[in-house]
């Protein structure tokens, strides 16, 4: 079980308390709220299930909302680090399949879409602590990592993926 470290005042000790978890699979049959929504969601679902290894339906995640994870406000410097266990160039076609490039505003615009998804906010790998967090552990981001070292040169920069 995983725990979270909650101050409960100044002259006590820290105590621990246990998070929720969820399996992937469980968030990856969430629905959208409209049509587009829906479509952009089931091409994130065919991605993972093309490109994620064998067992990624069975990763157990902490149960966090997204504003637990990234505040209510979200730091613009945080957004632009933030990267996912996808291709860039494949999730950039499930949302503009007819793109050619990518510009900053867009991939910003499409990463806050994918930010309301709980299932795509589970598949953050970057920056670590914000995914340490998501998998419960650093070691255990360290072995979600070391299954994605194939797929490595697909999740590309921005920069990069205006290129392919």
């Amino acid at each position: 079980m995983f725990y979270n470290r909650v101050e409960i005042n100044k002259d006590e000790k820290l105590m621990a308390t246990p998070k929720a978890v969820r399996k992937m699979a469980d968030l990856a049959t969430l629905d959208a709220d409209n049509e587009s929504d829906i479509q952009i969601l089931d091409k994130i679902n065919k991605l993972a299930y093309i490109y994620l290894p064998d067992g990624w339906l069975d990763w157990k995640v902490t149960e966090l909302f997204t504003e637990d994870l990234l505040g209510d406000e979200m730091d613009a410097q945080l957004l632009n680090n933030i990267r996912f266990a996808l291709p860039t160039v494949g999730l950039a076609r499930a949302f503009r399949p007819k793109a050619t490039s990518l510009s900053e505003r867009i991939y910003r615009d499409m990463k806050l879409k994918m930010l309301d998804r709980p299932f795509c906010v589970r598949l953050i790998i970057g920056p670590l602590p914000l995914a340490a967090q998501i998998r419960g552990s650093v070691a255990q981001n360290k072995i979600l990592l070391a299954s994605l070292a194939e797929m490595k040169p697909i999740m590309i920069p921005r920069k990069e993926a205006c290129n392919n």
